[in-house]
């Protein structure tokens, strides 16, 4: 803080508030203290509220410190006396960009650029805006898995218990069962042959 300076300003307002409170305020800002430059525009501009460098040294005092909302009031009155400030339009373009309003911000910057067409940083902050808003957004699924869209997104119930069905046989697969099925029979046929000829032999040893 250039304390020479800040004496100096002092000293002019004590003898001339209403001249010297605003570069004063600034200086209390400049220098780290955005609080002690709210109190003066405070108890001045409630008396001259059409100061208008009083309005934005209390703008960006109130930013400072983040009281964003109070500070956006008292730009957008700052406007209202002079519609293309610089400062005012920056400040606010910069406070809705920060909150994500970037249709907002991209009007701000969109005025500032109308007083001052050459401002290459809001120049590169509005094609920033303009290429995130051209940017695809991510597609959301047509149907979420698992849920019954018709039914108040009520999950699909799970049977613990369910026997997944058998797969389809391959034809090699097929052939061979038929194969092992076709000589179990033939190997079964011998057999019972000779049980039915035991059974019949008591019955003709009886006769």
């Amino acid at each position: 803080m250039d304390y020479d300076r800040l004496r100096e300003l002092q000293q002019k307002f004590e003898e001339n508030p209403r001249r010297y409170f605003a570069p004063l305020a600034n200086e209390y800002r400049k220098g780290g203290q955005p609080k002690r430059a709210i109190e003066i525009c405070r108890v001045q501009l409630a008396q001259m509220p059409g100061h208008m460098s009083g309005q934005i040294v209390y703008g960006q005092s109130l930013y400072e410190v983040g009281e964003f909302d109070e500070a956006r009031q008292v730009f957008e009155r700052a406007l209202t006396l002079d519609p293309e400030n610089l400062i005012a339009l920056r400040s606010l373009g910069d406070m809705s960009l920060q909150s994500g309003n970037t249709t907002e911000a991209r009007n701000w910057y969109t005025r500032l650029l109308d007083a001052d067409p050459k401002d290459t940083a809001v120049i590169a902050l509005v094609s920033e805006i303009e290429a995130s808003s051209e940017a695809a957004p991510v597609a959301a699924p047509k149907e979420i898995p698992g849920v019954d869209a018709d039914a108040g997104d009520q999950p699909i119930p799970f049977i613990s218990d369910a026997v997944p069905a058998a797969p389809p046989l391959t034809p090699i697969v097929a052939a061979e069962q038929a194969r092992v099925q076709a000589d179990a029979v033939a190997q079964e046929q011998p057999r019972a042959q000779e049980q039915a000829r035991t059974q019949e032999q008591p019955r003709r040893d009886q006769e």
